[in-house]
């Protein structure tokens, strides 16, 4: 859910003017690594989230872990109901990437004709993108723990204001105000910013999936401070 796969182009045409030999790029909030999967051919990318399982399933894609090709909807619904009896990486890699629309628990992957094999789908997906995440750095952090070297260029993806809930509640007032403290290139992909950020580009995209309501539309926009050195404004 709210994956920068297709925007990742963009975004790092954005970002790659500011890098520099020795640059990292911090992400505080990789979610699946679509972006990161992407960034690691710009720059070293050091990749963080608070979601326990998401880093474990993570962390183990990038020690060669492979996910079993069998899943069923009644192995689902056992993990889901007790996932203390499962290891991390295994309950992180069903509760995302076998629930509808990626949503942490959404409910198992079906198409209404029973057609589409959504396990033989994700674990392709897995294939094609795995050997990436042997490259990136992860690590469960929350953002507000992170130190940011002078070397980092930040690309911030929060959870953006009313779209689908995700497992807590997230404070953006708080988020905005330690982005502002930042003194190194930041990025961030939200819907809208405070006062003091440059608007590098806009554009629609559906997103929010649900079963009852499906995609809606938003503007998807990339905001930026810090690229002179001095406050940019809009």
């Amino acid at each position: 859910m709210g994956s920068k796969r297709k925007l990742a182009p963009s975004i790092l045409g954005s970002i790659q003017p500011h890098l520099r030999p020795g640059s990292v790029i911090i992400e505080p909030f990789c979610g699946g690594a679509n972006f990161s999967i992407q960034a690691i051919d710009y720059a070293p990318v050091w990749a963080f989230d608070n979601h326990p399982y998401l880093i474990a399933l993570l962390q183990a894609g990038s020690a060669g872990w492979q996910p079993d090709i069998h899943y069923t909807e009644a192995q689902y619904q056992a993990i889901k109901s007790a996932p203390e009896l499962f290891p991390p990486h295994v309950v992180g890699y069903v509760g995302f990437c076998l629930s509808y629309g990626g949503k942490w628990w959404g409910g198992w992957r079906r198409d209404s004709l029973g057609k589409r094999d959504y396990v033989a789908e994700a674990q392709r997906g897995w294939q094609k993108e795995y050997l990436k995440l042997a490259k990136i750095k992860f690590a469960l952090r929350d953002y507000r723990e992170l130190a940011i070297p002078s070397y980092g260029i930040i690309y911030a993806d929060p959870p953006y204001e009313n779209t689908t809930g995700y497992a807590n509640s997230f404070d953006h007032e708080s988020f905005w105000h330690w982005a502002d403290q930042q003194t190194v290139p930041i990025f961030v992909s939200s819907y809208k910013a405070p006062l003091g950020w440059k608007v590098l580009f806009r554009k629609s995209v559906s997103n929010s999936l649900t079963r009852n309501t499906g995609a809606t539309t938003g503007i998807e926009t990339l905001f930026a401070k810090n690229l002179d050195g001095v406050l940019n404004g809009r």
